[in-house]
């Protein structure tokens, strides 16, 4: 470890005798928009990105530190960031075996966040996603757009994918795959190394193109109060990974190329909310247990804030089994119509303490159709439902029919059904720590049910009926219920009041319906 890493005594220095440079005060709020600073440097050997410095933020009065690197900006300019993650006075200095780039001091006034402002993507109790400083739970359901990044660098199109597929869908987030090559070039074509022989040299450095229109991305998503998932590399049958074109040179997976890569990466992009990142899939074929666990921990240990770092592996047929149990969630590659309910409470229930994400792509797919793609919306949309009423399990989607450029989502027919999923369990609260399923609720076959501990509040849903028989032990007074059909837009229909023995609704006619009892 580098020697500027070593124990902060200089933060006991008085400011008045330091000889160095001292930025102005700055002023932000808890969990507000990342503050960023300038260094310049002068004269240095080498490759500019492989020169290291790191900030190191104190708290005052918590003694928290925050560590996060200086990244390479252009030619003699260095920059680093940070974002507040509590209230106070923040003191930073600069450390670093260059003279110009060690011994910054400086200072940041933290106020309360405001309103309800959210913190990075975090586990929640109960296994159940969310954001850091809010109990507030949420089920990323990514949807794919292009994995070019010339397509992130256009605000037009990001606006487009925001107003058609999170504020008109209900998605949650954006989804890219693979960038793959383009970390290191923009503008090289669908990321594949073998018809990009320039990048196969250990000199290759990050490309701060791609990163500006990942930033872009990143931030435009986050101020719509979405998420973005992104791939570092793809597999290594189609030549998409650092491994598969002449590792040798680039010094492979964890070699010279991808360090650079990694610290770049977690200084640029760390102080950054909303964003998390899989290593790629089909793992199995070309990554090691060990050359993952090294990526992970080195990502974290440049990075000051956190971030969850994954990977897809294995099959549907071995999903329980993991590459590497170090991750920050769990990740499979399902086939929905290999899958039953009682396998979704599994997923959840397989590796308690972490979240659970089916990091495959759960695709409507005609042209050149797999067992795993769905068939339309409908199948889209009751798949969703379930995997909220298994407890909340992130996934990805797309609707890849007719086959798009870019292998980007087009809009779904009836979005309407995706919006009403999104208001019934997020825009009404439905989804909370605390409410977690209860399969042995039901009487009715096929039908699905959540609910609190002491039974106050229930979820139930069913498909395909005009009618559902539950039995609810714990509340001692009738719980008011509505239903709302998972087909249609969002609309609430009164049904009456639970009992205290076996309660049975009846529905205005045969469709799929979601119940909500309590108050």
């Amino acid at each position: 470890m580098k020697q500027y890493l070593l124990p902060l005594f200089s933060f006991c220095l008085v400011w008045q005798s330091f000889a160095g440079h001292v930025f102005d005060e700055r002023h932000t709020r808890v969990f507000g928009p990342f503050l960023e600073w300038e260094v310049e440097v002068g004269a240095y050997e080498g490759n500019p990105f492989d020169l290291e410095g790191v900030a190191v933020f104190r708290h005052e009065g918590s003694g928290e530190q925050i560590r996060t690197g200086l990244f390479h900006a252009e030619e003699g300019r260095w920059k680093f960031r940070f974002t507040a993650t509590r209230a106070g006075t923040w003191r930073f200095e600069t450390y670093s075996d260059h003279g110009d780039m060690n011994g910054h001091l400086g200072q940041v006034r933290v106020a309360e966040r405001e309103g309800d402002t959210e913190g990075f993507i975090a586990r929640l109790p109960e296994d159940k996603w969310g954001r850091e400083g809010t109990l507030r739970a949420t089920i990323p359901n990514y949807l794919m757009i292009p994995r070019d990044p010339k397509s992130w660098d256009e605000e037009e199109e990001i606006e487009y994918w925001l107003d058609t597929f999170i504020d008109g869908h209900g998605f949650t987030g954006l989804h890219v795959a693979n960038v793959g090559a383009a970390w290191f070039d923009f503008e090289v074509e669908r990321g594949r190394w073998s018809e990009n022989q320039h990048l196969n040299s250990p000199d290759i450095n990050p490309d701060p193109r791609t990163f500006d229109a990942l930033e872009k991305l990143i931030l435009m998503t986050e101020e719509r109060g979405g998420l973005v998932h992104f791939w570092l590399w793809g597999d290594k049958a189609r030549t998409q990974t650092l491994n598969s074109w002449a590792s040798s040179k680039t010094g492979g997976i964890n070699g010279v190329a991808d360090k650079r890569l990694q610290r770049y990466m977690a200084a640029r992009l760390g102080p950054l909310k909303g964003w998390s990142v899989g290593y790629g899939f089909d793992l199995f074929e070309w990554v090691s247990d060990d050359e993952l666990d090294e990526w992970h921990g080195y990502m974290h240990e440049q990075m000051g804030w956190p971030h969850l770092l994954g990977g897809r592996g294995n099959k549907n047929e071995t999903y329980r089994s993991q590459i590497s149990d170090k991750l920050d969630y769990v990740a499979y590659e399902h086939h929905p119509h290999l899958m039953d309910y009682a396998g979704w409470l599994g997923v959840m229930q397989d590796r308690p303490g972490r979240l659970s994400f089916s990091e495959d792509r759960f695709r409507i797919r005609m042209t050149d159709a797999q067992p795993k793609d769905l068939s339309g919306t409908e199948e889209t949309r009751r798949l969703m439902w379930d995997l909220a009423m298994a407890g909340g399990i992130a996934a990805i989607w797309g609707n890849l029919e007719p086959r798009p450029k870019q292998y980007a989502s087009r809009p779904y027919a009836n979005p309407e059904q995706l919006k009403t999923y999104h208001r019934f369990w997020f825009e009404e609260g439905r989804f909370r720590v605390g409410v977690n399923p209860k399969p042995g609720m039901v009487k009715t076959s096929g039908a699905r049910a959540m609910a609190s501990d002491d039974g106050d509040f229930l979820i139930l849903t069913i498909n395909d009926a005009e009618r559902i028989e539950f039995r609810v032990d714990g509340p001692t007074e009738p719980l008011p219920a509505i239903a709302v059909d998972m087909a249609k837009e969002y609309a609430e229909i009164p049904l009456g009041e639970t009992s205290d023995v076996n309660t049975v609704f009846e529905f205005p006619y045969k469709s799929d319906w979601a119940v909500v009892a309590g108050r």
